[in-house]
């Protein structure tokens, strides 16, 4: 263990699925969490990556569900409000619609785009260069699953669907996005991590991976007992 670090008086905010309150903002490898402030406020608050030093607030924001960063930019993704609050730099943070609803996943790639999608896959996508939502529709008639966007690599995004296939099938490259259809009962729980060539999930007690250029997919470890793993991080 390097550090610990608690802040006297400050609460993360809980996404339920064991991550999402913690990054690291890349350009600078400050560690950015994601805290519940009074009336329902969310603060984001920089922290040394090495000791863990307090470096000050980052964003405030009146929503906010989890915390994305790459490329100098910051993301809180607020779901039910279909929105995203989007800060760049040293400027002042801006309150952006996606622009389909309320939204049930969200990633960042490594340039800084960002991709969310709404229940029924629907998607829109945010580039660094601009504040301005593109849609795109569904790939298939199917579900996306909760918190099952990640990206491997930038401009790339893989993309989780729960369907009613009898087996896990990957797709070819659409404009730098993967789908992944699972079969219902297989369906990730606590969404999709990705890194590389490789989306990494959980299902039940076990942690599974596919190589999403060939499509090779297997459990990597089983857990004991009744509680469901969770999908925790993936490092370079």
């Amino acid at each position: 263990m390097l550090a610990t670090h608690t802040e006297p008086g400050r609460r993360l905010f809980l996404t339920g699925i064991g991550r999402g309150s913690l990054t690291v903002e890349p350009t600078t490898r400050r560690v950015l969490a994601l805290f519940t402030a009074e009336n329902d406020r969310r603060v984001v608050e920089a922290f040394e990556p090495y000791d863990l030093r307090p470096l000050g607030q980052r964003l405030e924001a009146s929503c906010g569900d989890r915390v994305l960063a790459a490329a100098d930019r910051v993301v809180l993704p607020c779901f039910a409000q279909g929105a995203l609050v989007i800060k760049d730099n040293a400027g002042e943070p801006r309150t952006v619609s996606a622009g389909i609803g309320a939204l049930v996943a969200a990633a960042i790639s490594g340039d800084g785009t960002t991709l969310v999608g709404r229940d029924d896959g629907t998607l829109s996508r945010i580039p660094l260069t601009s504040t301005t939502s593109e849609k795109i529709e569904p790939f298939r008639p199917a579900r996306l699953v909760a918190d099952g966007i990640a990206s491997p690599d930038p401009q790339s995004f893989a993309i989780a669907l729960e369907t009613s296939d009898l087996d896990l099938a990957v797709s070819e490259t659409r404009s730098g996005r993967r789908y992944l259809s699972f079969p219902r009962k297989d369906t990730p729980f606590g969404g999709l991590l990705a890194q590389g060539q490789f989306a990494f999930w959980s299902v039940g007690s076990a942690a599974r991976h596919i190589d999403l250029f060939q499509g090779f997919a297997e459990t990597m470890a089983t857990f004991s007992g009744t509680t469901r793993a969770l999908p925790g991080g993936v490092g370079q």
